[in-house]
């Protein structure tokens, strides 16, 4: 079930972000911003001739950035509820969030998915508060260098999904300082992080959600016990008045008798999901070169390479951890090695890799990074990372060891198909996948791709068939069977230097040997297997498989 926590919002005159230890100095806005690549003048112009009204905007959207940055760093994995302090809910909305929050989806009480306008400049400049709002509003989204739709939307009940809260405290730091009105800052900030989450499928979208009332409502206390009997939610309730704060508490005291409080034992879906057998603790092993610029033997440690990186570990929290924390009630422990190019700076590398992984907050058990030469070299040290700071092996359920440049594309509950294995694949060793078939040396790629009756191209000059060559972009494995794996890396053709795929070709056969002589009484012939029977068909690093890729 995907995971929800809610943020009253009261309006502090001198600093809302006081409530998130934060302060509301243009210093503040700068540690904010930086690390997304976002970067302020030394000085800005003041806004000339403030009203009250005007001086009070950019309060509220600040203790939301604030809000939306303690949830990411404290709490990684969960949405965030941001509720004004004269808005109701009732617990009828834990499921509709549960939902959100597991698929990642925004959730607003107004219908705008594809913006009110296409651009700021589609903007009737002279209606309702746009004389006030356009100019400001032009002003931060060219700090964002955004060019999509803007949007207008009532918004004192809003859900961000855990995916979206790190672009989410961004934008809604960049819009507070330029002082744009909530009502267009709020859905704006929602499309702007929408676009960047959105890149590929329905990684992210703006839902409504069914609230009653709007902006301006009123009403009276009959009206809102019929409300809060048919609604999740709404706005507004007069809180000074005795009459509609008893409404209020009956309505939960109602929902507490009539058992509404249970929330769904699974995620709302008609797929089943398989989950690791006796799951407890799992173990995700993080290694080689990060914010690479996904060329083959590209450089990492790259400033520009800082959104690709980002989208890269966001998939990692949406489509492993959060399917594994809240369907499967396991705790995830990450092993986080990045071996950086030789090239790099050791002290940037550093910096970038803690401020990215500082989000998955205690869940990261051990981190380091070093300068090194090739793959065999990363994957050591991510597994003797692994071994020096695991505690007792046999608390890990499942051990992943991973990329950090791979985008995970499905939810690890929905991994396995029968055509893969009648029984929990997790209970044995997997491989990513198999390799590209082998071109022959004396045969066209046409040629042989029509004699196999196989579209080209169909073959890579790499390729080879298993039990030799297997995929290195990812492995799962019980704790049991990491000391196979272990044992495996090393020996000659599996990560030990030979040849720059020096994890493809002999991986396949050392590691079902050592399950033999590491794991008495486990049969080789059923202890390992492949996570998917998709194979890429000319070269992995340019083509998608179902369950993730490469950038």
């Amino acid at each position: 079930m995907g995971r929800f926590f809610s943020a009253l919002h009261f309006v502090d005159p001198r600093c809302p972000s006081s409530a998130f230890g934060g302060d509301c100095s243009q210093a503040r806005r700068r540690a904010l911003l930086a690390p997304y690549g976002v970067t302020f003048p030394a000085e800005r112009p003041g806004l000339l001739n403030k009203t009250a009204w005007e001086a009070h905007l950019g309060h509220d959207l600040q203790s939301y950035a604030d809000a939306a940055e303690a949830a990411h760093k404290r709490w990684p994995g969960y949405g965030l509820l941001y509720l004004h302090a004269d808005a109701w809910v009732t617990p009828a909305i834990a499921p509709l969030l549960a939902h959100a929050a597991a698929r990642q989806r925004f959730l607003m009480p107004s219908k705008f998915a594809d913006g009110n306008y296409p651009n700021v400049d589609a903007i009737p400049s002279q209606e309702w508060h746009w004389p006030l709002v356009l100019p400001r509003l032009k002003a931060t989204v060219t700090e964002l260098q955004y060019s999509g739709s803007v949007g207008h939307a009532w918004s004192d009940i809003f859900f961000v999904p855990p995916a979206a809260l790190g672009y989410f405290a961004r934008g809604a730091a960049a819009f507070a300082f330029h002082r744009v009105l909530n009502e267009v800052s709020v859905p704006t900030v929602m499309l702007w992080a929408q676009s960047l989450l959105r890149k590929r499928g329905d990684v992210s979208a703006i839902d409504e959600l069914d609230c009653s009332g709007g902006c301006c409502s009123r009403y009276s206390v009959s009206e809102l016990r019929q409300e809060l009997s048919l609604r999740p939610c709404g706005h507004p309730v007069n809180m000074s008045d005795p009459e509609q704060r008893q409404a209020v508490l009956e309505a939960w005291l109602e929902a507490k008798r009539s058992n509404q409080f249970t929330p769904p034992s699974s995620p709302p879906s008609s797929v089943d999901i398989v989950c690791p057998p006796q799951t407890g603790h799992v173990a995700v092993v993080l290694r080689g070169g990060a914010f690479r610029d996904g060329s083959r033997f590209g450089h990492d440690c790259l400033t520009g390479a800082m959104d690709k990186q980002f989208e890269a570990t966001s998939s990692l929290l949406q489509h492993v951890i959060m399917p594994l924390e809240s369907s499967c009630g396991a705790r995830v422990d990450l092993f986080v090695s990045v071996s950086g190019h030789l090239s790099s700076e050791l002290e940037h590398c550093t910096s970038m890799v803690e401020r990215l992984y500082s989000y998955f907050g205690e869940r990261v058990v051990a981190q380091e990074t070093r300068l090194s030469a090739g793959q065999d070299i990363g994957m050591r040290m991510a597994l003797d990372l692994f071994k020096r700071r695991r505690g007792a092996l046999s608390a890990y359920s499942l051990v992943i060891v991973a990329r950090h440049d791979f985008i995970f594309r499905k939810p690890i509950t929905l991994w396995q198909t029968t055509s893969l294995s009648p029984v929990n694949f997790f209970s044995r060793f997997n491989f990513f996948s198999r390799c590209e078939r082998r071109c022959p040396e004396n045969v066209s790629r046409e040629s042989f791709c029509e004699s196999a009756k196989l579209t080209s191209p169909c073959c890579g000059r790499g390729g080879d068939d298993p039990p030799n060559c297997v995929s290195d972009l990812l492995y799962t494995m019980p704790g049991g069977l990491f000391d196979a794996f272990d044992g495996a890396v090393g020996q000659e053709g599996c990560f030990n230097g030979t040849d720059s795929g020096s994890g493809h070709r002999a991986c396949g056969f050392e590691v079902p040997r050592w399950i033999e002589r590491t794991a008495p009484g486990v049969s080789s012939s059923d202890s390992w297997g492949f996570l998917t029977d998709w194979r890429p068909r000319q070269n992995v690093r340019k083509e998608w498989a179902p369950l993730g890729h490469l950038l």
